[in-house]
């Protein structure tokens, strides 16, 4: 089975009681909106996870390309893009979400998220791959 999945390039986590999955899900997950902006400028957010639960009151900047999305003007242009201005946070991770191809999945409530505690600031999001220490 193993041979399969890598064949076609998914790759497979079983979450339920295995302590190594679980470690891979926490190693896969982005939280907070610092990590989870740098995650979507990357193109590395395979699931963006909105807590429903949690009042994300911040804007944050945006530029004509959809996945180019920053706490401040000056970070998305030292990523390499020109701001077009600021946006509620939500809809700017729903935006770059969908701009980048990303599934969106709302959870929780407030209470948990997918590691069993709540997210940082409500938002998380599964990487498509691990992004470099620092990103």
């Amino acid at each position: 089975m193993d041979r399969h999945v890598s064949a076609t390039g998914a790759s497979v986590l079983v979450v339920a009681g295995d302590p190594r999955s679980r470690s891979r899900l926490v190693d896969a997950l982005g939280e907070g909106v610092a990590a989870v902006l740098a995650a979507l400028r990357a193109e590395a957010v395979d699931t963006l996870l909105l807590d429903a639960g949690v009042t994300r009151e911040a804007t944050v900047w945006i530029s004509d390309a959809p996945g180019q999305v920053a706490e401040s003007a000056d970070d998305l242009r030292a990523a390499g893009s020109e701001p077009s201005g600021e946006a509620p946070v939500d809809a700017a991770l729903l935006r770059a979400a969908a701009g980048t191809g990303a599934a969106f999945v709302a959870i929780g409530g407030g209470r948990t998220g997918p590691v069993g505690r709540p997210l940082d600031d409500g938002v998380g999001a599964l990487l498509r791959y691990p992004l470099p220490t620092g990103a």
